[in-house]
């Protein structure tokens, strides 16, 4: 295994653990990869949990019966169990649709839901994705505030109406709206941040429209939480369903996910940036949807087409990786010089979904972690699953 660059560097403290987190997957998932290639804020409320509808459990199997050495994963046990890498609550490997890893850490088990924070973009993603193949909403490149109804969209003494008129629905999933918005050089603990400015205030989603747009939209990267807030209402005024209505109809009962509990914002709106709480096990699956292409079962859930576009580098950032449509894209390269993309879903505190493409394989990782990503180590965690794996 080729490592091509360093994970090791650890920017400034001053970075929000979710963005310094980030910067750690890029090299040891490339290790991981070539390996698997060689074989193939304030307490909210929360909505009510839905009805099961479908019932699906994964099927385990040994680990050796999908490349994956059993001693070399009993030593990730060992060494997670001892706190050596951080408060890790879980992690779990699916390879060829079956569930070969799964432990629970720190008192956990598999019926604990997990306040997964921004894995929860990657779903809302998807849901815009069923929405346009529904006809809800006619493509990404059209206007946000058609879809905006009952807010205050051009605030007065605001001189950004041209930008305002220009955004569109692409602009929020690619972080590329503008908005004056900082989210990632100050701790989320600081009154600075402006997601805490927002959960502050009464009104989540007009806190994030009021905000000055300070740079033409499709420029820069700016990552947001309030933008991917504004999916709930696109969501429900598209389809007349509130989204967490919507996400149980359209995806979770069709995977298998019977229970999703959102926060749900003061004004009564689920929220999509930050506010699913899931189980592990069906984290792994919204994963292997993915990796599956939107299809489960022989049925396509999410357009086999917006996976792949919300997989595509849509817009690059600062730090060396890209960002799709509410995806982090880690670049990579495999053992013959040719570059790739590695997509994972990232939440604060350790949460993860991380879909390596063509291996057939998801890893979850969650953890109760919300200091420095030294004590996260979610590097090696992934590094001890590549090394276990026997092509």
């Amino acid at each position: 295994m080729i490592l091509k660059n360093s994970l090791r560097q650890r920017p400034s403290r001053t970075v929000n653990t979710e963005h310094i987190l980030q910067l750690t997957l890029i090299l040891i998932m490339i290790s991981l990869i070539c390996c698997l290639c060689v074989s193939c804020g304030k307490d909210d409320p929360v909505s009510p949990e839905p009805e099961p509808e479908t019932s699906f459990e994964w099927t385990i199997a040994p680990p050796q019966d999908h490349g994956f050495d059993p001693a070399l994963l009993e030593t990730l046990t060992d060494r997670v169990s001892t706190g050596a890498l951080g408060r890790i609550t879980s992690v779990l490997i699916v390879r060829n649709g079956y569930l070969v890893y799964e432990e629970y850490f720190r008192g956990n088990d598999r019926y604990d839901l997990v306040e997964i924070y921004s894995c929860t973009k990657s779903i809302s993603s998807a849901l815009i994705g069923i929405a346009i193949d529904d006809g809800h909403i006619s493509a990404v490149d059209t206007r946000l505030f058609d879809y905006l109804d009952g807010y205050t969209l051009f605030p007065p003494n605001r001189n950004d109406s041209l930008y305002r008129e220009a955004l569109t629905l692409e602009h929020l999933l690619t972080m590329t709206a503008g908005f004056s918005w900082d989210e990632s050089s100050v701790p989320y603990g600081s009154e600075d941040n402006s997601y805490n400015q927002m959960v502050a205030s009464d009104d989540y989603i007009q806190y994030t429209l009021n905000r000055p747009i300070i740079s033409e939209p499709g420029t820069s990267f700016e990552y947001n939480t309030g933008l991917s807030g504004l999916m709930a209402v696109v969501l429900e005024n598209s389809t007349g369903q509130r989204v967490d209505r919507y996400a149980r109809e359209k995806l979770f009962s069709r995977i298998g996910i019977d229970t999703c509990v959102w926060r749900i914002t003061p004004t009564g709106v689920p929220m999509t940036g930050n506010g699913i709480n899931l189980r592990p096990r069906d984290m792994a699956k919204f994963g292997w949807l993915y990796s599956r292409n939107g299809v489960w079962n022989g049925e396509t859930i999410v357009p086999g087409e917006w996976v792949q576009a919300s997989h595509q580098p849509r817009v690059a950032v600062p730090d060396g990786r890209s960002y799709g449509y509410q995806w982090w894209l880690a670049p990579a390269t495999d053992d013959e010089g040719n570059p790739y993309y590695i997509p994972y879903a990232l939440g604060y505190g350790g949460q993860h979904i991380i879909v390596p493409p063509g291996t057939d394989a998801v890893i979850v990782v969650t953890a109760d972690d919300d200091q420095d990503v030294a004590e996260h180590h979610i590097d090696d965690i992934v590094e001890l699953i590549g090394q276990a794996f026997t092509p």
